[in-house]
């Protein structure tokens, strides 16, 4: 999927990101893959993927690009990943 355009759609969710998206979950047995500021595995269950170079930076939906996420780290990830890149000149 390298170079193609996301499954994931600004509008919403697509029949292509629900498979890769139970597919993923999957993988990682449904468990959250984020990781803490000590460095350890977040490993609370699992029910949103998350990018981890985001789409708008160049990510992909290759397998690699993508682990499961609980929606609190997802969602504190996210707000973190937002005030970063407003503070970058």
């Amino acid at each position: 999927m390298v170079g193609m355009a996301s499954a994931l759609k600004p509008t919403g969710s697509t029949a292509a990101w629900r498979r890769i998206r139970i597919a993923i979950l999957r993988r990682d047995g449904y468990r959250c893959q984020m990781m803490h500021g000590d460095g350890r595995i977040c490993g609370q269950p699992a029910t949103d993927v998350d990018h981890i170079v985001r789409r708008e930076h160049g990510g992909t939906d290759a397998p690699g690009n993508l682990r499961a996420a609980c929606t609190r780290c997802n969602r504190g990830w996210r707000r973190t990943q937002r005030s970063v890149t407003r503070t970058v000149p």
